[in-house]
Order: structure tokens, then sequence, then C-alpha cells
């Protein structure tokens, strides 16, 4: 289970460097933002979870239109990103602890986020009793064969749910799947060490404790990344396992 505290002061501390490190974010975003777009522009309220820097937010700014929003994520530092855009509230805090009020979200949308989460069928009922019957839910998240390697080498791992289990758990939550999909994708870095920086400065680290990462533990690391995963190139590998889903309340007409 993610320590909430821990997410929040790595990602808190690598606010500058994140947006030029996260290739595979902003992947991700821009192919949410593609998936809203298909099923609907306008929307009068919307909610984004876990909006960090704004990769998503910033692709949304250009393709639809709100009356109000608020963009939440854990990070309060986070604020700074978003106090120039319109018609947008920013709201900190842990979004399966918040009350975000009464009135109910045409839109609510959360790219690379929601693998952070305690117990996401709980929130995704939380989040059906905060949108519209018309509304949309849209997200990203990570499958199981994400960062596969340094499972493989380290046993430490988030719960990844695989895509055919979160149609079940959105199905039973009351939501019916308009479109989905996933891919594995693969990078290749020139130096393990490469890997561990790059999560560094994207809040991802591979541990739950820093302090794991001994001198021994980070020369075995080392060498047995380049043994199980390296390429004929002289790279080493790294596996990303992105999932796309976007939903509608059972019963509920988008048109």
């Amino acid at each position: 289970m993610p320590d909430k505290a821990l997410v929040k002061k790595r990602f808190s501390r690598c606010l500058e460097t994140y947006s030029g490190e996260a290739e595979i974010q902003l992947i991700m975003a821009e192919k949410l933002s593609g998936m809203i777009v298909r099923q609907r522009t306008g929307f009068r309220r919307v909610l984004e979870i876990g909006a960090g820097t704004g990769l998503l937010t910033a692709l949304l700014d250009k393709e639809i239109s709100w009356e109000q929003r608020i963009v939440n994520d854990l990070a309060g530092d986070c604020a700074s990103f978003h106090a120039s855009r319109r018609n947008t509230v920013f709201l900190p805090g842990d979004a399966e602890t918040l009350d975000w009020g009464n009135d109910p979200f045409d839109l609510v949308c959360s790219s690379a986020a929601f693998q952070w989460f305690e117990d996401l069928p709980a929130f995704l009922k939380k989040i059906k009793s905060s949108i519209n019957q018309n509304g949309l839910l849209a997200f990203t998240t990570f499958g199981p064969e994400n960062l596969a390697e340094i499972r493989a080498l380290t046993g430490q791992s988030l719960h990844y749910f695989p895509l055919d289990q979160l149609k079940i758990v959105l199905h039973s939550c009351g939501f019916d799947v308009l479109d989905s999909s996933e891919e594995v994708l693969t990078r290749s870095f020139g130096d393990p060490l490469e890997i561990l920086r790059t999560m560094h400065r994207t809040g991802v680290t591979a541990t739950s404790d820093r302090t794991w990462w001994t001198p021994r533990r980070l020369a075995e690391f080392r060498r047995s990344y380049r043994e199980r995963f390296g390429t004929p190139e002289n790279q080493v590998k790294l596996t990303w396992h992105p999932i796309y889903i976007s939903a509608k309340i059972r019963g509920g007409d988008l048109s």
C-alpha cells in the first residue's frame, strides 16, 4: 500500500524536473486528451485528479470548454502551476478523502494517478456519486507489466489492476466502459543508474524507503540489471504499461 506522505514528499521535491523527464506520462496525457475529445468537448463542471504540474491540464486547455474546473493534487506545491488557468480552482489534498461538494461534475479525469490509491474501487464509487448522470469519467493508469524490471530486481512494486479487472471493477461500481486500450512501451537507457535518476526526477522511485539503496545494493542492482535486461546495443530497457479508459454512468447519455 502506498505511503501517501512519502508520495507527496517525493512529488513535491521533483516539481521543477518532472515535466522535462515525464516522457511516458506526456504520451499518456496526449492520448487521454484525445479520448476525451472524441466523446465530448463542452462541459459545465470539470474535476481533474492528480493534475501535478499540468501535463493533461494544459492539453485540455486547448481542446475543451468548461464553466468551472477544480484541479486537484496531493502535493499542494502544484498550485503555482495552475494559478493563471481560466475558471480554475486548485484543491490540494488526497482525492480519496477530499470533499469537493455536492454540485456534480460533467467530466472527471485523471492521468497517471489512480495507481497510487489505496482503495480504487471505493474511490470509483465516490466518483459515481459526484458525477452528473450524463457525465464522463476518463483516466489513465498503469497495468501489471509496469516497471517489471524494477520489480524483478527489488521485489517492490505498486499493485496494478489488469485492464480486464479494471473493467469489472468499473461495471460493479455502476459504470459502462466507452473506450479502453493498453500498450506496453519500452525505453532504453545507457546505464541502470540513469533509470533510477529518471524515476527520482519524476517522483517515481523503485522502493518505499530511500535507505534501501546501500552502496552494495546499488552495485548489485546495476550489475544484475545489465545482466538480465541489457540489449545488444549495450543499453538497458525499462517497461511501462499504460492503460486508457473512458466510461459513463450506466444509463447515462453523453449527447
